[in-house]
């Protein structure tokens, strides 16, 4: 038996709505912000996110919501493709989106690894599993937050902008 969502909420095999479609009424609107970001890049680099999971459909959902918000989505089906993303593109990436549960290497693993080869750029977490295993799991991860499957369009965009665009009082300005 299948769980019916929300439109515009992800989970494996989920898609947008019946009609491929995200609800107006969930959108938040997104500020740009022109100065340079933590690496000194330009306003174009700070819009490309990471997404690492091993579902497709995830992806490719994820990928269309970044997108229809202004950023640029680059996916990757398992941790060891999203640590050579990372690895060859980590200066152009503003934030990763990393699923917590994959095969081979998990979403801590694949943290600990884009911690070493630049532990400035924030890290969100995603997982289907309860909140208080996420925040057990991820408490010593440095991470930027969480998400936890399925998301909606909104949920993901707050917690997407809040990661690359900090409040101003969260810099210590």
């Amino acid at each position: 038996m299948e769980t019916r969502l929300k439109e515009g909420q992800v989970r494996a095999g989920a898609s947008f709505g019946s009609a491929g479609k995200i609800s107006e009424n969930d959108r938040t609107p997104r500020e740009l912000k022109m100065d340079p970001g933590p690496h000194g890049q330009s306003q174009a680099c700070q819009n490309v996110v990471l997404v690492v999971d091993d579902d497709d459909d995830v992806l490719l959902v994820t990928k269309m919501m970044l997108e229809r918000n202004g950023f640029e989505a680059v996916t990757a089906n398992s941790g060891s493709a999203g640590i050579d993303i990372f690895t060859c593109r980590c200066k152009e990436i503003a934030l990763a989106v990393v699923d917590f549960s994959m095969p081979s290497m998990g979403g801590d693993q694949v943290v600990g690894v884009m911690r070493e080869i630049d532990p400035s750029v924030p890290i969100i977490l995603s997982s289907g599993l309860d909140e208080q295993e996420i925040e057990q799991y991820s408490k010593d991860l440095d991470l930027a937050g969480w998400v936890k499957k399925p998301f909606s369009f909104k949920t993901l965009i707050d917690r997407v902008n809040r990661a690359v665009f900090p409040a101003p009082a969260a810099l210590g300005v």
